[in-house]
């Protein structure tokens, strides 16, 4: 359960205080394009995600205080495939404090979502007094990776897996068809529920964990692959 902070916007450790207005997780995930030719029917590729970052955020609110007027989390909305990473970015991926991605095969063949990976992974985690956890990555599976070689330091971390549902069956149902899966087929209230799950993982690495800030000022030195 997480643990209440030592003091607000102060690392326990340095006392050196900690940016309010940085958010709080960051949203990492595979930004899908629009089909080609245009299909009217068809609704945003990315509308998803974007619900689940809007739920999270929700959640979050009500249980990590936050200064008036901040977000908690960041999801880029804007960059696709071999576009330039913008400052805005590139500021959350190295001052957030919780690593949230959303694994999928297109996932683990982008390179920008390696270089964002790589931009948190190699910043300094420094846990709080009383807590053991060496990561504050959440990886997430959102669609079935089993066809595909999942690197080692991903597998190295914990999954995020929902527990203590009303049905225990839709533990099982994330991991053969990943969140993205669950949140089509379960009900409005087993949705809420699996995504609130997640917002207390991120809230207990929140209170878990300092990590110290580290903006790459250029994205083209990080590597394009995750070991």
């Amino acid at each position: 359960m997480p643990q209440p902070e030592p003091k607000p916007d102060e690392d326990p450790e340095s006392g050196s205080a900690e940016d309010p207005s940085a958010p709080l997780f960051f949203l990492s995930y595979a930004r899908m394009r629009p089909l080609n030719r245009p299909v009217e029917s068809l609704p945003d590729p990315n509308r998803t995600v974007r619900m689940l970052f809007g739920r999270l955020s929700m959640h979050l609110n009500n249980l990590v205080y936050r200064e008036t007027g901040t977000d908690p989390g960041f999801m880029d909305v804007t960059m696709a495939g071999g576009e330039r990473w913008s400052p805005v970015l590139m500021e959350a991926v190295g001052t957030c404090q919780v690593f949230v991605a959303l694994l999928s095969p297109t996932y683990l063949q982008r390179p920008w979502c390696a270089r964002e990976w790589n931009a948190f992974a190699a910043r300094t985690v420094r846990p709080r007094p009383g807590n053991a956890h060496t990561t504050s990555i959440v990886p997430v599976l959102w669609t079935s990776t089993r066809s595909y070689r999942v690197p080692e330091s991903i597998q190295a971390i914990q999954l995020f897996v929902p527990e203590r549902l009303h049905r225990p069956r839709l533990t099982q149902r994330y991991l053969e068809d990943g969140l993205y899966g669950l949140l089509l087929g379960a009900n409005q209230d087993e949705i809420e529920l699996v995504i609130f799950r997640l917002a207390q993982r991120i809230a207990e690495l929140h209170f878990a964990n300092h990590v110290e800030p580290g903006i790459v000022t250029d994205p083209e030195t990080l590597p394009n692959t995750i070991k």
